[in-house]
């Protein structure tokens, strides 16, 4: 896998050196897949492109990689939590479009991501690459947590999976299959295996996780500091439907400057601001306060979290 991304120095002072650790689902020694050390100096307000390469078994069809840069040598920053990226990456060739996509409650989602306990789990097999007709439903296979999901059980067709075309008038040759199945808590492991039209198999492994916290999580802004933009990114991992969420912005005394809604999905989510106040005017410099409100029946509130608006 080959790949590429720019990163930059937003600080007072020149980085005499970078390491770039890349890690597979999740930030831990145990899913570390690379580690470099970048010695070219990155000055102030400059940015730096990196390349690289890695060779991964598991990696099939898409997965999620996680980015962590920080100084060599502990060089004091400002801020940590503007020094990781999360990536979703897909694999192909470069002349065959993607064969799979698997899409939860409406959303595609990678190897790895957090979805519901109950979620409405969508699979579209392409007919790209000119499968054998897909409505022979003996040339795919289906599996979670290692059990077979049928398409008929006890001679009746299985009520947790539909068969069907897909009604995206833009996908033509598109064929779908809809599982409505309750996941188990933590780890999942969803399968599919299919024959192609030169009797070959080709199959997908997707994990999918389900966590035991509810509401919101892994709330923060990026950039920051910030100069005249930045996004919040969150994720939902709330059993129940969410509504709207709100984004409130503050000074440091109290007073509430923007006020930003949306309509959130499960998972991860993000909300651009421009840097504008409820009047339409730029915000000054300095540090300000926000605060993300969910709608709905269990409504909560997230801890205060500072920005910081530096031109």
């Amino acid at each position: 896998m080959n790949f590429s991304f720019d990163y930059s120095n937003n600080g007072y002072k020149y980085i005499f050196g970078t390491i770039v650790n890349l890690y597979s689902k999740s930030v831990s020694d145990s899913n570390l897949i690379s580690t470099d050390t970048v010695k070219t100096i990155l000055k102030t307000d400059s940015v730096l492109t990196y390349s690289n390469s890695f060779n991964k078994p598991d990696f099939r069809d898409s997965a999620r990689v996680f980015v962590v840069i920080k100084p060599v040598n502990d060089q004091n920053e400002f801020y940590y939590f503007n020094n990781d990226a999360d990536i979703p990456l897909t694999a192909s060739s470069s002349n065959v479009k993607n064969d799979i996509t698997i899409s939860a409650d409406g959303k595609v989602i990678y190897d790895g991501e957090t979805v519901r306990k109950n979620p409405d789990l969508r699979i579209e097999l392409s007919r790209e690459r000119n499968y054998t007709e897909m409505n022979d439903t003996s040339l795919i296979s289906l599996r979670l947590n290692g059990i077979h999901i049928p398409y008929r059980s006890k001679g009746n067709l299985n009520p947790v999976l539909k068969v069907m075309e897909s009604d995206n008038q833009n996908s033509s040759g598109i064929f779908s299959l809809l599982l409505n199945a309750e996941l188990n808590k933590g780890s999942n492991r969803l399968s599919i295996s299919y024959l192609n039209s030169d009797g070959n198999s080709d199959s997908l492994s997707m994990e999918l996780l389900v966590s035991d916290e509810t509401g919101i999580t892994g709330l923060y802004n990026y950039p920051n500091p910030m100069r005249s933009e930045t996004s919040f990114m969150f994720d939902i991992i709330s059993p129940d439907v969410i509504p709207s969420v709100r984004i409130k912005i503050y000074t440091v005394h109290g007073r509430l400057i923007k006020e930003i809604f949306t309509q959130p999905s499960f998972g991860s989510n993000q909300i651009f601001w421009d840097g504008k106040d409820n009047d339409g005017d730029f915000v000054a410099n300095g540090t300000y306060l926000y605060k993300l409100f969910t709608d709905g029946n269990n409504k909560t509130e997230t801890p205060v979290q500072k920005l910081v608006v530096l031109k």
